[in-house]
């Protein structure tokens, strides 16, 4: 076991106190939430996304064409017409590239089930959380804030400064570091403390 170099421990009930604070006031403006996953879903429907089902296609007609190429080979075998090294090394070489191919549309899919989870998320989180009156927000046990963190995919970084870093997947409109300067959408720097 290593221990940490950072040399700056945060407490974790000053800590989550902090982060909730900032999570809440999100939460507590339905109309700046609603506009910042409404970018985010514009975001994951630009024209690269709409190019998913293209890609996607091409890959499965790259795929289709190894197992044809890989059955064309299986016969050139069996009729004597390539030696056994040959079409070993060869019968190995397609099972790469097919994994390879696999892998791509692994990722292709992947890249569309996140699109429509965002858009059932961002229903369901827009649904819930504009109704719900802001002293409602407040009471949420430690299981509910941990699902809404985990919905945002939210992540944090302490700094040797001091300082958190808060980044989530859905960027809700413009932060300022303590500078003034700004923050990546999706991401929040609080000063140290």
């Amino acid at each position: 076991m290593k221990a940490c170099s950072m040399g700056k421990n945060f407490r974790g009930e000053t800590t989550e106190a902090t982060v909730w604070n900032f999570i809440s006031g999100i939460l507590k403006d339905p109309e700046r939430l609603r506009r910042g996953l409404n970018q985010m879903v514009a975001k994951e429907h630009s024209p690269s996304s709409l190019d998913a089902e293209k890609e996607e296609k091409q890959w499965t007609k790259k795929l289709s064409d190894i197992e044809c190429q890989k059955d064309r080979l299986l016969d050139l075998y069996l009729d004597q017409g390539v030696e056994k090294e040959r079409y070993e090394i060869k019968r190995l070489e397609l099972e790469r590239t097919a994994k390879t191919v696999q892998v791509e549309l692994e990722r292709i899919r992947n890249r569309q089930s996140r699109s429509r989870q965002l858009e059932r998320d961002q229903d369901a989180l827009l649904e819930t959380y504009t109704r719900m009156v802001p002293t409602h927000i407040d009471g949420l046990s430690p299981e509910e804030r941990h699902r809404i963190y985990k919905m945002m995919n939210l992540s944090l970084l302490g700094h040797r400064d001091g300082s958190l870093e808060i980044t989530w997947a859905y960027a809700w409109g413009q932060s300022h570091r303590s500078n003034g300067e700004p923050t990546p959408p999706g991401s929040l720097r609080i000063p140290g403390r």
